[in-house]
């Protein structure tokens, strides 16, 4: 048995309705993976984005940041070590401060006494 054109001309025409459905959902998930292409394109561009915002910061902690700190260091220390080694004045002053004031006590009382 021999096909005829009318006979495949037919199958032809119902393959293409059993496949239009298929191709529009090909179609469709094309369109769809090209979305998804751009979305992955554009979180790539964002994931670039703070990549090199952190590496800015990471330069601008090392840079200036930890070389404030260091300097902050190296101008503290000493000062506190200064004010550490000076501070036994302050108590000799608070100390000598009491005495005065015990004197001058004792002498404004004798000076009334006296007037």
């Amino acid at each position: 048995m021999t096909l005829t054109n009318e006979d495949l001309l037919a199958i032809s025409n119902l393959l293409d309705i059993k496949l239009k459905p298929i191709d529009q959902r090909l179609t469709n998930l094309e369109a769809e993976a090209g979305n998804l292409d751009n979305r992955i394109t554009n979180l790539d561009n964002r994931i670039t984005n703070l990549d090199n915002r952190i590496t800015n910061l990471e330069v601008h902690i090392e840079n200036v940041t930890d070389k404030n700190i260091s300097l902050l260091a190296e101008n503290y220390v000493p000062a506190a070590r200064q004010f550490e080694k000076e501070s036994y004045k302050i108590e000799a002053l608070q100390a000598d401060n009491d005495i005065i004031k015990k004197v001058l006590g004792e002498h404004s009382e004798k000076l009334e006494k006296i007037s």
